[in-house]
């Protein structure tokens, strides 16, 4: 199981929950080369993409991805191969994404903490959902 934000999310559950609101889901996660979580993640259905952590200037390692989940999004949005994307970050950079998405005359649902999360995109957002309203239905047991 992953950290989304600030909830230990349950990606099982996450999954089932998508699902139970959609005919078919194609399920992208994105994340630092972890092997254990990968395969978890994959398991349970995933399309996992993975990238290298970088060591930033305070010796942290950060593993940033926004600018693949951009590229994914415009490639789904052009190919028209979903009706409604779940997009599951708060952050402003994507508000560009689902721009996009709505030119296209399609569905964009945001799912996020609030406080996370650029009231600008959830303004964007046909639909919005607070993690922390979901976090008795997606916690790791």
């Amino acid at each position: 199981m992953k950290k989304l934000s600030k909830t230990k999310i349950d990606y099982a559950k996450l999954l089932q929950l998508v699902q139970s609101e959609a005919t078919a889901v194609r399920a992208f996660a994105y994340t630092a080369q972890d092997d254990y979580n990968v395969g978890n993640l994959r398991q349970l259905g995933y399309t996992v993409i993975t990238k290298p952590k970088v060591q930033q200037s305070d010796h942290r390692e950060k593993c940033n991805v926004d600018l693949e989940i951009a590229f994914k999004i415009i490639e789904l949005t052009f190919k028209r191969a979903y009706d409604t994307l779940v997009l599951a970050s708060g952050d402003s950079d994507f508000m560009v994404a689902v721009n996009l998405i709505h030119r296209a005359r399609l569905r964009v649902e945001l799912l996020s903490h609030s406080e996370d999360t650029s009231p600008q995109l959830i303004q964007l957002a046909d639909r919005y959902l607070d993690l922390r309203q979901l976090e008795a239905k997606l916690a790791e047991t």
